[in-house]
């Protein structure tokens, strides 16, 4: 059969008139939720591969711009103090789940509990540019959004070594605890936050000047930092504790 039969150029979505579906999608069981307006801009056949200017960033660029003008200032600052607020906890759920499937405490502390506080506490953020990219609007929002997360983390974090697990395991000096705590881990959570945000934040310009939606890849150099400095310290802190 000759090969233009099987060219993407023939795709019937990409012709100027309407084809007839096949008769038998209206018998078909149905597949789940419909896709959101971000799933249909990466899946769209306009940015298949194999099509000369898949590249072409004006489908995303005008979606982008037409969600924008639908939207206000109040509602895109509001939306990044909630990403902000919300990552704390979600890191704090996800690092109290991790910590009780039984994996080695020192594999545990030094990577698996880095990795999974670090990309939760941008799971705001993250949220926002891959799937409402138009409420992202300044740099500055990463900066914040990192900041409170890790802030709102650390502040959890410490109020439950401090008034839990410090008189579980028997603490006499709970008063030196917290203010180790308060002025070493703090800093620490919130600056490691602050670095992972810098992966989003590139990211998130390249999106930009690009004109397509954002590839999470991008940010991966950053977050792997922000795991590695917190992961170190841990594995100090764990010789320190041992000793």
């Amino acid at each position: 059969m000759d090969d233009e039969h099987f060219s993407i150029e023939h795709e019937p979505a990409l012709g100027g008139g309407q084809f007839q579906e096949d008769p038998s999608e209206a018998r078909a069981a149905p597949t789940g939720r419909a896709p959101d307006e971000m799933e249909t801009l990466r899946d769209s056949i306009a940015a298949e591969p194999a099509l000369a200017d898949h590249r072409d960033p004006a489908q995303f660029s005008a979606w982008l711009a037409r969600k924008r003008a639908g939207s206000t200032l109040a509602g895109d600052l509001a939306v990044t103090f909630l990403a902000a607020v919300l990552g704390g906890p979600a890191a704090v759920l996800g690092a109290f789940m991790a910590g009780q499937q039984g994996t080695s405490r020192l594999l545990y502390v030094i990577l698996i509990g880095p990795i999974i506080e670090e990309l939760l506490k941008q799971s705001g953020m993250i949220y926002l540019v891959e799937k409402k990219p138009y409420r992202v609007f300044a740099t500055w929002q990463f900066v914040f959004a990192a900041g409170v997360s890790g802030a709102v983390f650390a502040t959890i974090e410490n109020l439950v070594y401090i008034h839990l697990y410090a008189p579980l395991g028997g603490v006499e000096d709970v008063a030196r605890l917290a203010e180790f705590r308060w002025a070493v881990c703090t800093p620490l959570h919130v600056g490691c936050s602050l670095i992972a945000s810098v992966g989003l934040m590139r990211a998130w310009v390249r999106q930009q000047a690009a004109g397509r939606p954002l590839e999470l890849s991008d940010a991966f150099g950053w977050f792997a930092l922000a795991i590695g400095v917190h992961g170190l310290y841990n594995f100090v802190a764990a010789i320190f504790v041992s000793f």
